[in-house]
């Protein structure tokens, strides 16, 4: 099971679809999602299978097993340019 932790709503939803261009199966939990979305969507992560894309604030109600891979990703609201001299 992997949890791949994002910074912001529109970032997990933006990862989950790069995620799923590597061809692995995704469910994305924020709270943009209404409470039926984000119940399935942990019922699928429970269940296996998939990759779990998050805000860091929603992944807070993750319970039961952990994964056995847990990513911080966190999206610079910058360009990468802007950090280089």
């Amino acid at each position: 099971k992997i949890i791949v932790f994002v910074n912001e709503k529109k970032n997990a939803d933006s990862t989950g679809r790069m995620v799923e261009r590597c061809g692995r199966r995704v469910v994305v939990l924020h709270g943009g999602k209404a409470q039926d979305q984000r119940e399935e969507s942990l019922n699928a992560f429970r269940r296996g299978g998939v990759v779990l894309v998050a805000t860091d604030v929603a992944g807070r109600g993750v319970d039961g097993p952990g994964g056995s891979h847990v990513v911080n990703f966190y999206v610079p609201n910058r360009a990468i340019a802007s950090y280089c001299p």
